[in-house]
């Protein structure tokens, strides 16, 4: 779908409500996740995405901004400081979502330092004694 100036920047890559055979898919959960991602992305990224991809790091404080912002800590598990959606409440349209918003800089070497957790905190979740689980997550 194709679309021009401001009215293109509003979209997802994905129109997700109108796939065929996903009619009205999200929830107002997945749109309040969705508005959280979107807001994230455009506030603390796409401003400097750029500059830091050239600079091959970013300031360590924005850990702690995506946490703040409901990004950071969203998929793991309540207990352990999860946002919403936890892994109690998450469903593969909040996953959907996730990525969508957070391609949105196409900046995959930042994205991947800023989310290296996802490689090293589901084995620590699964795995870990109780004070692993309480130092690391």
């Amino acid at each position: 779908m194709a679309m021009a100036g401001a009215e293109e920047d509003k979209m997802s890559f994905w129109d997700w409500d109108n796939l065929p055979g996903n009619p009205g898919a999200l929830s107002a959960g997945h749109l309040a996740f969705r508005k959280t991602c979107r807001a994230f992305v455009d506030t603390e990224l796409m401003p400097y995405v750029d500059e830091w991809e050239e600079k091959g790091t970013f300031p360590k404080e924005l850990h702690q901004s995506a946490y703040k912002a409901g990004v950071y800590g969203a998929f793991w598990p309540k207990k352990l400081g999860g946002t919403f959606p936890t892994a109690e409440e998450a469903d593969m349209f909040h996953y959907f979502i996730f990525y969508d918003e957070l391609a949105r800089p196409c900046a995959s070497g930042f994205y991947a330092s800023l989310f290296t957790h996802s490689i090293g905190l589901p084995p620590i979740i699964a795995l870990g004694n109780e004070k692993q689980k309480a130092d690391v997550a």
